[in-house]
């Protein structure tokens, strides 16, 4: 069998990263089928390794409230929470899909059980999941600023949302904010604040911005 040889010498093309905004936003799509595709296939295998820990629960032989048993339920229904927020938050959106408050309430209060921060959600019935992914985006936002925790009571109405720190030490002014102003340097963002560039682009597809607010003191995120 004969095998063609590669010409491996030969350069790519090169990608200019800022050549168009549409290469943006496809990237920004891309991601978020990543995100997706990396949700929807641990989701499952979690899902059972949690239908599992319970079940050993039920052995006469196994103690439920053991530091064993704690532990590892405590684990995996973190790693749950967590991985239903993210779907939501970094996964594929689309816009026709309604989703109600009643279920982004129990996605954020099992994300953050546990913590030191807290989400109280109030408005319409329902939105849109590109209108909660906004939320919980801005939520992340506002939590990588809030380094002792705090409460927040996010407002959803038909075209927008705003989430108010009603405790807790924000800081209005950390440098993170400036990607809501404009492009931000991706090689210099860390991973844990991917936040900040991703909410500012979803938003500009639905014609919003975000905008952090101090009405005396009062620190207010709009989406």
């Amino acid at each position: 069998m004969a095998f063609r040889s590669l010409d491996i010498k030969k350069p790519l093309p090169e990608f200019d990263a800022g050549s168009s905004a549409s290469q943006t936003t496809d990237s920004a799509a891309l991601a978020a089928l990543v995100g997706s595709r990396l949700c929807h296939d641990l989701i499952s295998p979690v899902g059972a390794i949690q239908n599992g820990i319970e079940l050993i629960g039920l052995s006469p032989s196994v103690d439920p409230a053991g530091d064993e048993m704690r532990l590892m339920t405590h684990s995996v229904e973190n790693a749950s929470a967590k991985l239903k927020f993210f779907r939501i938050a970094f996964g594929l959106s689309c816009d026709q899909s309604q989703v109600s408050r009643q279920s982004v309430q129990a996605i954020f209060d099992g994300f953050t059980r546990g913590t030191r921060k807290q989400v109280e959600l109030a408005g319409t019935e329902t939105m849109t999941r590109t209108q909660a992914q906004l939320v919980m985006l801005a939520f992340l936002c506002l939590e990588s600023v809030l380094p002792m925790g705090g409460r927040i009571a996010v407002i959803i109405e038909p075209r927008g949302a705003e989430l108010t720190v009603l405790n807790g030490q924000l800081d209005a002014e950390h440098p993170l904010w400036q990607a809501f102003e404009g492009p931000v340097d991706l090689k210099t963002l860390q991973p844990a604040h991917v936040q900040f560039a991703l909410l500012p682009l979803l938003a500009a597809k639905e014609n919003r911005r975000p905008q952090l607010l101090d009405d005396a003191g009062v620190i207010s995120l709009t989406v």
